[in-house]
């Protein structure tokens, strides 16, 4: 084995997010009838955002987001732009920000119980 395909094998089982992401773009693609639940004061980039985080749940970081908008063919190539949508839904209450870690910062769905807390 090769320092080439180790780094590749290590890339993969570091990013199991890939298939998820694959099957939502062809879900969107798809042209799926049900109507999303979300808000109308969104931006069409933050909504798709919100709909696959509702989607897929998990942990949702701006790597993760970078790599949803690009499956998704969406314009927003920065960190920033991720970072921006990530701050903006949870300042709107729909996600959790969890920063307890230094250095390690992630969203999740938030809750009911997050909700009436």
């Amino acid at each position: 084995m090769n320092a080439r395909q180790t780094i590749e094998d290590l890339w993969d089982r570091a990013t199991p997010v890939g298939p998820l992401l694959d099957a939502y773009r062809d879900e969107v693609l798809a042209g799926v009838d049900e109507a999303p639940l979300v808000p109308a004061s969104l931006d069409p980039r933050a909504a798709q955002l919100l709909e696959a985080i509702r989607t897929h749940k998990g942990e949702w970081t701006t790597k993760t987001v970078q790599q949803l908008y690009r499956t998704l063919n969406v314009p927003a190539p920065l960190r920033t732009t991720a970072r921006k949508d990530l701050a903006a839904l949870h300042a709107m209450g729909h996600l959790t920000l969890h920063d307890a870690d230094p250095g390690r910062h992630y969203y999740t769905l938030r809750t009911r119980q997050e909700r009436t807390a």
